[in-house]
């Protein structure tokens, strides 16, 4: 009888391993992505922007529930949660370059395995990279290394989206944390996400065949399947390779993203490993159902 493949978290001892040396490393690491200086960056200006609008957003709110409750004793003063007061306690802390850049590259780790497995060659078990556990790990290592206080540390509060680091800059992060997995001998089975979505929104155009809506109802929804699936082909592919391409041929995307995606975890993988991860080049029967593939 064939083992079962069961799925199993990335071993917490490791997810210490590879933060530790990411943070050993965030001054050379930050030399790589931000040579000009982090404040002069996308990704700290995004951030920042971000921390404005969740203050403003939080200061209007207190505002309106104070005009409501303008009886009430316990009105709150604006004045107590100003934009520096507000972030206080949440992580990363503001004007601390490396722990942005330490909660970036956290992320971006957990990216590795989102929908992709990791894999040892001398046993059957996949791995993921788990949030909690990362979460977890990122302020212990900050605590411990005395960028953050007790009171960081116990609320853990991590309200910040993170921004996509560029192309290249992506590709060196990759590189750094494939190196670790490389030397812990992981290897990685990749799946594609946007053409995993593109197999979905396929098997929902089919469906839709068989729903009990009107003609122009299904027409409608119908067209609106195809331009989703277009707007993943246009998002990752020059406009000149995809400009007569049927969105619901698989076998053709499935080509067409072959030849002319850039995945920054692809090509750091290559470097890192000297050859792809398992999954790609891409292949049409590991994102297609029976169906697909009978044509």
């Amino acid at each position: 009888m064939e083992e079962r493949i069961i799925l199993h978290r990335l071993p917490d001892s490791l997810i210490n391993q590879i933060l530790q040396q990411v943070y050993q490393a965030l001054p050379e690491l930050q030399a790589r992505i931000a040579p000009q200086g982090w404040q002069a960056t996308d990704y700290h200006q995004y951030m920042q922007e971000e921390r404005r609008e969740i203050h403003q957003d939080f200061i209007r709110d207190l505002s309106a529930n104070n005009r409501k409750a303008k009886n009430d004793t316990a009105i709150i003063d604006d004045d107590a949660f100003t934009f520096e007061n507000y972030f206080a306690i949440t992580f990363p802390p503001m004007d601390n370059a490396h722990m942005e850049i330490f909660y970036i590259i956290a992320h971006h780790l957990l990216d590795i395995t989102a929908g992709s497995v990791l894999y040892r060659s001398d046993a059957i078990d996949t791995f993921y990279i788990a949030e909690d556990m990362v979460i977890e790990q990122l302020i212990e290592i900050a605590y411990e290394h005395q960028e953050i206080d007790d009171l960081v540390r116990d609320t853990q509060a991590c309200i910040l989206s993170t921004p996509y680091l560029q192309c290249i800059d992506a590709i060196h992060i990759y590189e750094f944390l494939f190196s670790i997995l490389r030397k812990t001998g992981y290897q990685l089975k990749y799946i594609d996400l946007e053409l995993l979505y593109i197999a979905e929104l396929q098997e929902m155009y089919q469906d839709m065949r068989y729903t009990l809506l009107s003609a122009d109802e299904k027409t409608k929804n119908m067209r609106q399947l195809e331009q989703d699936i277009l707007n993943v082909i246009h998002n990752n592919t020059h406009k000149n390779y995809h400009l007569d391409i049927d969105p619901l041929d698989l076998h053709t995307i499935v080509t067409l993203m072959n030849n002319h995606k850039t995945d920054p975890i692809i090509l750091a993988y290559l470097h890192s490993y000297d050859t792809f991860p398992l999954g790609y080049p891409y292949k049409v029967s590991d994102y297609a159902g029976d169906d697909e593939l009978l044509d």
